[in-house]
């Protein structure tokens, strides 16, 4: 068996579990994937705008 077949025999056993679970637990799920998303891209946007402008950073925690 191939790592391709591997994959795709995984991912067809992960939607038939997805299927079984309740709607109200698919919501918490994806909830809890959103938030935590949110906060990864949120760290990496805060990171990136202190590495573009490290001067006016330093300038505002002078202010």
């Amino acid at each position: 068996m191939g790592l391709k077949n591997i994959f795709i025999n995984l991912m067809n056993k992960l939607f038939q579990f997805w299927e079984k679970l309740p709607d109200e637990t698919k919501q918490v799920i994806i909830q809890m994937i959103m938030e935590a998303y949110e906060k990864i891209v949120r760290a990496y946007y805060q990171a990136h705008q202190k590495n573009q402008n490290p001067d006016q950073q330093t300038k505002q925690n002078k202010a």
